[in-house]
């Protein structure tokens, strides 16, 4: 067989024991999402168990080794690619088999722990949507802290699962040769770490007047609201518990429009009007509240041969959630559009930030003024009247969002180089630094960095989020110059330039690669930095 053959042959083999147990893992973590339920999380960590054991092989990632030296000089652009592939998810797992049976199973317990846990408010179990309401709108500041407080108490909940994970990654990750497991997965990304660092500096020192500007006015207006001094202000003043969400002006009230509206309704005529046909997806997705069932919100590909694809939400009627809604359902589009003829290896996104690229870029329109008249139905009149403070609302969120990304980063970054530190304390050092919030008194010997599920459940993850923003903003620019207006929304013709040239090619390219073929040009932080730079 020539090398060709070899890799194809292997390459099948390869898929035929791997997709059916990602179907089955798929499943199992879906099921779990929706009911919390014990029996679901140990079939979740019975399959990806499998899973790693098929990844772990070593005699498996030698080959591909082999095969990555041999197809360089003959082989197709697609066989290449799935080699590539299979070759950054085998080196990812090249350790231990028992570390990695026993790093599944503490990953099922943190999921199952954050999707049953509900924060306990003067002796009632609340939900984050009530914990978010109250912080938004309450005027009690004993109860803001009380929630505030309660909002945290998971964190000493699930910290030791958390640190007995961060243990056995950095573990795996030394096994394989690297500093620690943060480092080794942005390899695994295809992200330069140097790159990575260097463009969140700029981001931030492009933003800093602005940023600057916009925490002050903010603290101002907080301590006016409560009567206290901006000196005073803390997490508790702000209207959401990590401060990663940029609060809605009180005269700005997005809330009114959505008052009464469908949003499953308007998130499927946002889809239809680009031309993406979402029905089935809706149908197989769980989408309002219950109890026991996981809080927070996503889409998954449970089968990627085929379009089975659903969204978990917890869907409110409020903005918050209408952004939710256009986020998770931009990944299923994503998803959906991947081609037919990819081969199962390369039928998934570019990559995570590029899936999340779209997500961004279709949750923006929440707070869009366009959108808000002719799709949500907003009179005009009063769309116009607040042009201008909801122009500065989308610029805080962009603010607001770049800074809690640094947070999250920066202590990921650290955790996994010492992750014998006082972790607590250099979280809020990270919060102080780059959020310009006061660490609250009291908090010695907490645990509010584990409280954020990414840090347990999607580690080396959350950078993914910002590069997406920086995507979805040079997205946004690219489909405004094809259909000549800024309300390309309303178009098929920009639905069917990110189903040709984005998504049906898949992961047939590296992510800057795909975003070069798309539009020209690889990333450019400018379209997103060009607002940042200006002042409210």
């Amino acid at each position: 067989m020539t090398p060709v053959e070899r890799a194809r042959t292997w390459i099948e083999a390869h898929v035929a024991e791997r997709a059916p147990r990602e179907t089955a893992s798929h499943e199992a973590g879906w099921k779990l999402a929706q009911t919390g339920e014990e029996e679901w999380e140990r079939a979740a960590a019975r399959e990806e168990s499998a899973i790693r054991r098929l990844l772990s092989d070593r005699e498996s990632f030698a080959r591909l080794g082999e095969f990555r030296a041999e197809l360089a000089r003959d082989a197709d652009d697609d066989l290449r690619r799935q080699v590539e592939l299979a070759w950054l998810d085998f080196a990812a797992n090249q350790t231990d088999p028992q570390l990695l049976e026993q790093l599944v199973a503490l990953e099922a317990t943190a999921e199952s722990t954050y999707a049953r846990f509900r924060p306990d408010l003067d002796g009632r179990a609340v939900s984050e949507n009530e914990i978010r309401g109250i912080l938004r709108d309450s005027e009690d500041l004993a109860l803001r802290r009380r929630a505030w407080e309660a909002s945290k108490a998971i964190g000493p909940v699930v910290a030791p699962t958390v640190l007995e994970m961060v243990e056995l990654r950095n573990r795996a990750a030394r096994d394989m040769g690297h500093s620690s497991y943060w480092s080794m997965d942005l390899v695994r990304q295809e992200i330069d770490e140097d790159f990575l660092i260097s463009t969140f500096d700029r981001l931030v020192e492009l933003s800093r007047d602005a940023w600057d500007e916009f925490r002050n006015d903010l603290f101002a207006r907080q301590a006016k609201r409560f009567g206290i001094t901006a000196t005073e202000v803390r997490p508790w003043h702000l209207a959401d518990p990590f401060f990663q969400e940029a609060p809605a002006p009180a005269d700005l009230d997005l809330g009114r429009f959505y008052e009464g509206a469908d949003l499953v309704t308007l998130t499927k005529r946002f889809c239809e009007r680009l031309g993406f046909d979402i029905d089935a997806t809706i149908e197989r997705s769980d989408l309002f509240p219950r109890e026991g069932k996981n809080q927070h919100a996503f889409c998954t590909h449970v089968d990627r041969s085929i379009d089975d694809v659903r969204v978990l939400c917890n869907v409110a009627t409020d903005e918050y959630w209408m952004d939710t809604m256009l986020h998770e359902f931009g990944h299923a589009v994503y998803d959906l559009g991947l081609g037919r003829d990819l081969p199962w290896l390369l039928r998934a996104p570019a990559h995570t930030l590029s899936t999340e690229a779209i997500a961004l870029l279709f949750g923006r329109f929440a707070s869009d003024p366009d959108w808000l008249v002719h799709e949500v139905g907003a009179p005009a009149s009063a769309i116009d009247a607040i042009r201008e403070p909801l122009a500065a609302y989308r610029r805080a969120k962009l603010l607001t969002f770049t800074r809690w990304v640094m947070v999250m980063v920066h202590f990921e970054r650290g955790l996994y180089a010492d992750p014998t530190r006082d972790l607590n304390a250099f979280w809020w050092e990270l919060v102080e630094r780059f959020q310009g919030v006061p660490r609250p008194e009291g908090r010695e010997g907490a645990a509010d960095w584990a409280c954020k599920l990414h840090v347990a459940l999607a580690p080396a993850y959350y950078h993914n989020y910002l590069l997406g923003d920086l995507m979805a903003s040079q997205l946004d620019a690219w489909l405004a110059s094809e259909t000549g207006t800024s309300r390309w929304f309303e178009k098929k013709q920009a639905g069917t330039l990110l189903s040709e040239r984005l998504f049906r090619h898949g992961a047939r390219r590296p992510w800057n690669e795909a975003l070069r073929f798309a539009t020209g040009e690889s990333l450019d932080p400018a379209p997103y930095v060009e607002p940042l730079a200006r002042t409210a």
